[in-house]
């Protein structure tokens, strides 16, 4: 089993945070506002998203136009007189666990690479001439032969797009030092002439006769950034002008699995965050992050290329298209909220996706997701994306089961396997297409939405569609679930709780609404219930929300995924408020105030009557 956990107060609370543990808070397109209660608190936690990194590119980078990617094998740029190739010590997953004595020298591809000038005879931090890797590793500057440089080598993958096509700023820094970025340096004050060939290789830092990490990681930050590569690569395939957000991977070897002070190391686990800047409700600044662990004999990410790739999926979500998800711990035999589920299951099934062509000398089988941990890296959690299967007695496919979702996407991926339900062979492009078309859909971004969306998109393949669906108790007849049949075998204690997916509210009419802790608290089956409500004409209405059994009401209301207005009572009354909104499809997440908390007790089930006027 595996445990994620992010920790949030109840929605409503103003936005400073979004966070994810292995899974991506808020949306491209307007979330709830949310702050953190436990774990990464601002009351208690001193890192500053905002700080450190490497600083701005110093000169124009010679061969932008040509590395249109990072893995463009172009070599280095003509009349080059100084060149060399940046690597990196790749270490593979062959079984289970990290297999150290077969690591290899591995490109570090789309890096940033910089001439700076000596000064005294040492080198000195300005920049005269910077390059890119290419998918070899290559680099080059066009340089006097006379002109005495060193060569450094940041873990960053860059393109400003200034020449056209796509652009990205990924960085990789240590949290547990204020946020410094990583380097490789040659150290080697020499002319052109002298050292016209300077290459580089980031060692792993792993002794095999100690067992153990004895010397410096310099290859974690690449290897981080290599994994990087691959999902960026399949993303230009469809996109090969998109425009990135600065991503900053947050790995130091102090990152390990307790919670506190994320800047001494203590990050929980792996996972995403959005940080907003705010000036009043101006958003001036975002941060995002994506936190790695690196505690040896404990458990490590920089060589969990599932793991790190699945974390990029969340952030692909967040920039190109949308996440409703509120996060939370959940595992892969838990009901989950619909929109958590869909946002883990992306995460698991993009990272096999983006992971098909590694070599087998490096991943052995890219689809099975294994995370490496333990003493020596030995041990895994693992999971197949195509067949896993819950041995416990209440496992139950559906719209709320993580591993329902990351198999239907995986299957519409993988080749015709000859199963009689899975005949479908979709390409990166018709699945990162779809999923970005839904960027603005009316209902909460879930399974529902997804498939709808990619049904239309591949009108020709929606048959094939609903019999890979149908495998996983899925039916869809819109965005909305509508018509989805409660799944055989669901031990719930109430089944109007699960279904409808979403209920109907009308004007001037009451509709029931229960939340219920049947499956867990905070982020499970049932906790939150979604209605439909299609406001009749732009104006401003009355929304009230009446406790049945003493619940402490709490509703938020979304337009095509924009948090638009809501309230809360934190004792058992009556909430009412009124809300201007606009004519068409709106969205209502309705729970109780205690039930959404992350220690609520199980099998609570509070009740209200939903009216709008």
């Amino acid at each position: 089993m595996i445990i994620l956990k992010r920790y949030l107060a109840p929605l409503l609370l103003f936005a400073l945070l979004l966070l994810q543990a292995c899974g991506g808070g808020g949306g491209g397109g307007g979330s709830a506002p949310i702050v953190p209660s436990v774990g990464n608190s601002a009351s208690t936690d001193k890192h500053d998203p905002f700080s450190g990194g490497f600083t701005s590119i110093q000169t124009t980078i010679n061969n932008e136009s040509s590395v249109t990617s990072c893995d463009s094998l172009v070599g280095p740029p003509a009349g080059s007189t100084l060149t060399g190739r940046v690597t990196f010590q790749r270490v593979p997953l062959l079984g289970v666990g990290l297999s150290y004595g077969a690591a290899t020298s591995t490109p570090a591809r789309g890096v940033v690479v910089e001439a700076v000038s000596v000064a005294a005879g040492s080198c000195s931090n300005t920049v005269v001439a910077t390059t890119l890797s290419d998918g070899d590793g290559d680099y080059g500057f066009l340089l006097p032969l006379t002109q005495a440089v060193c060569v450094r080598a940041r873990a960053q993958m860059y393109r400003s797009g200034l020449t056209g096509g796509g652009s990205w700023d990924f960085q990789v820094s240590d949290n547990s030092r204020s946020n410094s970025p990583y380097y490789l340096l040659d150290n080697n004050p020499a002319t052109v002439a002298d050292a016209p060939i300077r290459d580089f290789d980031a060692g792993s830092g792993w002794s095999v006769a100690n067992n153990r990490y004895t010397g410096t990681r310099s290859a974690a930050p690449f290897a981080i950034l290599d994994s990087n590569c691959h999902a960026l690569a399949n993303v230009l395939t469809a996109d090969s002008g998109v425009s990135l957000p600065t991503l900053n991977y947050r790995w130091s070897k102090n990152n390990n699995e307790a919670e506190g002070n994320t800047s001494d190391g203590d990050i929980g686990g792996a996972y995403f965050s959005v940080t907003n800047k705010l000036s009043g409700s101006t958003l001036i600044d975002q941060a995002i992050e994506i936190f790695l662990l690196g505690d040896d004999g404990f458990d490590t990410d920089e060589y969990d290329q599932h793991v790190i790739t699945h974390e990029f999926g969340h952030y692909l979500s967040f920039a190109e298209s949308r996440s409703d998800s509120f996060g939370g711990s959940h595992s892969l035999e838990d009901k989950l909220d619909m929109t958590v589920a869909f946002d883990e299951g992306w995460g698991d099934a993009f990272s096999g996706i983006v992971l098909d062509a590694v070599t087998s000398s490096q991943l052995l089988n890219p689809e099975v997701y294994q995370d490496t941990y333990g003493f020596a890296q030995q041990g895994a959690f693992k999971f197949s994306l195509e067949s896993y299967s819950d041995s416990s007695s209440t496992d139950v496919d559906g719209w709320f089961d993580e591993s329902s979702v990351f198999k239907i996407i995986y299957d519409l991926f993988d080749p015709d396997e000859g199963s009689g339900f899975d005949r479908l062979d979709f390409n990166f492009s018709q699945l990162y297409n779809s999923l970005v078309a839904i960027k603005n859909t009316k209902a909460m971004v879930s399974i529902y939405s997804y498939i709808d969306r990619l049904k239309t998109d591949n009108a020709g393949d929606a048959t094939a569609i609903d019999t890979l669906i149908a495998n996983e108790s899925l039916v869809v007849n819109d965005k909305y679930g509508t018509s989805q049949p409660l799944p055989t075998g669901l031990a719930a204690n109430n089944n109007d709780d699960v279904t409808p997916v979403y209920k109907t509210a009308t004007v001037g009419a009451n509709t029931s609404v229960c939340s219920n802790t049947q499956f867990g608290a905070f982020n499970k089956l049932s906790v939150a219930r979604y209605v439909k409500f299609s406001a009749p004409s732009s104006r401003s209405y009355t929304l009230s929300l009446t406790p049945t059994n003493n619940g402490k009401p709490a509703i938020e209301i979304y337009k095509a995924g924009s948090y638009i207005g809501g309230g809360e009572r934190s004792t058992p009354s009556a909430l009412s408020f009124t809300l201007t909104m606009s004519s068409g499809e709106h969205v209502f997440a309705i729970y109780d105030g205690d039930n959404i908390l992350d220690d609520a007790q199980p099998n609570v089930r509070k009740c209200f009557t939903l009216r709008v006027n």
